[in-house]
């Protein structure tokens, strides 16, 4: 019998790796394949009887916080990662730190001369003089074939299990759930093998982070396979019977992300509805405000109280997961995100993963780049977003629209009301080089990956 340890910080891995293809497939190995699924949600009853069955044991994950040593000698390689690759999102990103430190001159200065290290030097002393603690008796219990996490070891909680795993050599491989992790951030740990979703990430992998091009595997992204499948959308009646909404009137989506990076969705809430109220759109419009997995639905309740306005729910409240995220994404999660893009005639963010998402549904997207009724320094303002890689990527194809002030928020949502067909090749454009193939076989593909691997 093999054994595959699978690390499941939150219910955002939930939703992309257990409740699909990849654990489907991995089960129908029968007693074959054993999985053990270390994962902080292993506390909330509801995922427990989900997915405690035979062939499947469940183990807490550690909330790891590096400190002390290792959080400097973790602050060095990334210093040194951004000293080698210097890319205009990671000095955006350098620069975001050093302003939080401002005043640190001596420690700076130091770090600056050390990290004339590569990163692979801290990398490695990282896990000498750090081991992991926590996992012994897991590995000693178990020993498993195989480490398998979910982003490219940039998570501090999956760690301390990547470094017992190189400590007992055992096999690491990373599906790669995003499209911003090698570009935004310096992984921490180097994977024995990538799977990611498309040639532009597997370019960002082999360049910026010194893999070989043969432990890096083009696959898709897993969590889209159900955007390929239309006949599991519902219909626009039953969807807008759900929400609360209209499907007479056009619909336009508000997806937030965090209040802590941008605390200003509430203005963007009160600018939109005030312009369907004066009927400034050139259409009849609602707004449909979908709240991110991190963020605080009951800010936006008292919201509920404008026409045409309404706030979704869409997921089930858990325990505390790795990113402060409370709750779990179900696969009926996803399908309402489904449908929730496929119903929507715009779609406004700040540049988070949604943008793309929409960009499959072919539904027009601005970003809004002001920081709602105020103007904030640079270092304080969504603007610094903007010099981050994978959002600089979308928006150089032309693909979505911007709006630097609430004038051309109202601008550009009118547009796009009036002419859906902009920019239509270059979101298409966008779907390519983010996503790479979106047929609804990712997951298969990823599935057969691990599958090959544990057979070697």
């Amino acid at each position: 019998m093999k054994t595959v340890v699978l690390i499941v910080p939150s219910g955002l891995t939930a939703a992309n790796i257990l409740r699909g293809p990849v654990f489907q497939a991995l089960r129908a190995q029968g007693d074959r394949l054993r999985t053990i699924i270390v994962s902080p949600l292993v506390h909330d009853q509801e995922f427990v009887t989900e997915f405690k069955q035979p062939g499947v044991e469940l183990h807490d994950l550690v909330m790891h916080r590096p400190g002390g040593l290792e959080s400097r000698l973790l602050r060095l390689l990334q210093e040194s990662h951004f000293r080698r690759y210097p890319t205009p999102g990671r000095k955006a990103r350098r620069d975001e730190i050093l302003y939080g430190e401002r005043g640190r001159y001596v420690r700076a200065f130091i770090r600056k001369v050390l990290s004339r290290l590569p990163p692979r030097f801290w990398s490695e002393l990282n896990g000498l003089l750090v081991p992991d603690r926590y996992y012994a008796d897991l590995f000693k219990s178990y020993t498993p074939d195989m480490v398998l996490a979910c982003t490219p070891g940039v998570n501090f909680a999956e760690l301390p299990l990547l470094k017992r795993a190189q400590r007992e050599k055992v096999f690491t491989m990373a599906v790669d759930t995003t499209w911003d992790q090698f570009t935004r951030l310096e992984p921490i740990r180097h994977i024995d093998h990538l799977i990611v979703w498309s040639q532009e990430i597997k370019r960002q992998a082999v360049e910026l982070h010194e893999y070989l091009p043969d432990s890096v595997t083009v696959c898709g992204a897993p969590q889209f396979d159900i955007y390929a499948q239309p006949y599991l959308r519902s219909s626009r009646d039953d969807f807008f019977k759900r929400v609360g909404g209209d499907p007479n009137r056009c619909l336009i989506t508000l997806a937030t992300s965090c209040s802590r990076f941008y605390p200003h969705f509430g203005t963007l809430i009160e600018i939109l509805s005030d312009a369907i109220k004066r009927d400034l759109l050139g259409k009849p419009a609602q707004l449909l405000v979908r709240p991110h997995p991190s963020d605080d639905v009951s800010q936006y309740e008292k919201y509920e109280d404008l026409q045409y306005v309404f706030v979704d729910r869409p997921y089930r409240p858990s325990v505390q997961a790795v990113g402060g995220l409370q709750v779990d994404v179900t696969r009926s999660d996803r399908l309402h995100l489904a449908d929730t893009l496929c119903h929507s005639d715009v779609v406004v963010t700040i540049g988070s993963t949604i943008s793309i998402e929409a960009c499959i549904f072919d539904r027009p997207t601005v970003i809004v780049v002001f920081d709602g009724r105020e103007h904030r320094p640079y270092m304080e303002s969504v603007r610094r977003y903007m010099d981050h890689d994978q959002v600089r990527a979308i928006i150089q194809t032309g693909g979505i629209r911007l709006a630097w002030k609430p004038e051309e928020l109202i601008e550009q949502v009118r547009h796009y009301l009036l002419h859906p067909e902009s920019e239509r090749l270059e979101r298409r454009r966008i779907v390519a080089e983010q996503c790479g193939v979106v047929d609804g076989r990712a997951g298969e593909r990823v599935a057969a990956c691990i599958l090959s691997r544990l057979e070697n």
